[in-house]
């Protein structure tokens, strides 16, 4: 079993490092020797076995050949010749000061060049409740979109936050603590401030395609028209993001790719008008227009989605006239 203070130290750089909420778990497998596993972001958690010290090559052998490459490795300092050799032989690992290769579900990680005496100290200024990343699950990340659209929810009732994030009141005390912990709440009751909002909203842009949007997909669809979204319905409930949404924020971008968001039941309806259609295998159209479930309470007097959802659709691309644009509508219509 690994030192806690040496696996805590590990995991909190690795969190610091990539920006993800990483947790210890537990977890039932042969691929573990604890009954641990490593949970980062949304990704299924990955066994974990622990060594006392580093091992010789013939161990590392003995672990490559028993899915090495499908566990991580944990050991308090691992030397950088030795990181070098295990990512060379699809080792993952991690070791007390957050190095780390890991490579799984859909994760590319390397972290390189980490000292141990960093990673004691940032866990000596964490707060007394210790960070959880339930913030950043998708449960918390619903409660960060509510706080981020109305900083003065922040003061209101747990029962109210959790009404208007859609979220059970039960997981909401777990969230805010959490976000305390994070730095993104100060003060307590009707006093709480949310603090650091641009930094927790680049945060929650990169992680709700992955934990939330993608999980709500309809299909993929094309139309007749590049400018098919010109002939929806004002009367239906549904609202427009990604490219399209910036060229109505911000009279920028010649939209291609379209991004709507609509219940199942509006769908019909918006594909009779639009004349839309959805992609049959190995098709490969002009356009493409993806189509996902809200998560939120469609305004139906606004048919372009909240401007945090447009920012973080345009940002998922990698494109980079889209990266320029999802700047232009942070810069113009968020804080």
């Amino acid at each position: 079993m690994p030192h806690s203070d040496s696996l805590n130290d590990g995991i909190h750089s690795l969190a610091t490092a990539v920006q993800l909420p990483v947790e210890i778990v537990g977890l039932n497998s042969p691929l573990s020797n604890n009954g641990l596993g490593i949970s980062i972001g949304t990704a299924t958690a990955i066994p974990l076995f622990s060594l006392v010290q580093e091992a010789d090559k013939a161990e590392f052998g003995e672990l490559l050949s028993r899915d090495g490459a499908h566990r991580v490795v944990f050991m308090d300092h691992i030397s950088p010749a030795k990181a070098t050799k295990l990512r060379e032989a699809g080792i993952q690992y991690l070791d007390a000061s957050g190095n780390a290769f890991i490579h799984q579900h859909g994760l590319h990680i390397v972290v390189i060049g980490k000292k141990r005496a960093t990673a004691a100290l940032n866990r000596k200024q964490l707060p007394a409740e210790i960070k959880t990343g339930k913030a950043f699950q998708p449960a918390g990340l619903k409660v960060v979109f509510a706080l981020l659209a109305d900083h003065e929810l922040a003061r209101a009732s747990m029962r109210t936050i959790a009404e208007r994030a859609g979220v059970s009141l039960g997981s909401v005390s777990a969230i805010i603590k959490d976000l305390t912990a994070h730095e993104y709440l100060v003060g307590s009751g009707n006093q709480q401030e949310l603090i650091n909002t641009s930094q927790l909203a680049n945060r929650w842009t990169e992680l709700y395609p992955y934990s939330i949007r993608d999980k709500a997909h309809i299909g993929r669809f094309t139309a007749q028209a590049p400018d098919w979204w010109q002939a929806l319905p004002t009367d239906v409930d549904y609202q427009i993001s990604g490219e399209i949404a910036a060229l109505k924020l911000t009279g920028y971008l010649n939209p291609k790719d379209g991004i709507l968001y609509a219940e199942d039941a509006q769908l019909p309806a918006l594909m009779k008008a639009g004349r839309l259609r959805q992609l049959k295998t190995d098709e490969k159209p002009e356009f493409i227009i993806d189509i996902y479930r809200p998560f939120w309470k469609v305004d139906s007097a606004k048919h372009i989605a909240p401007e945090l959802i447009v920012v973080s659709d345009l940002l998922s691309t990698s494109d980079p006239r889209n990266v320029d644009a999802a700047r232009r509508v942070m810069n113009e219509y968020l804080d």
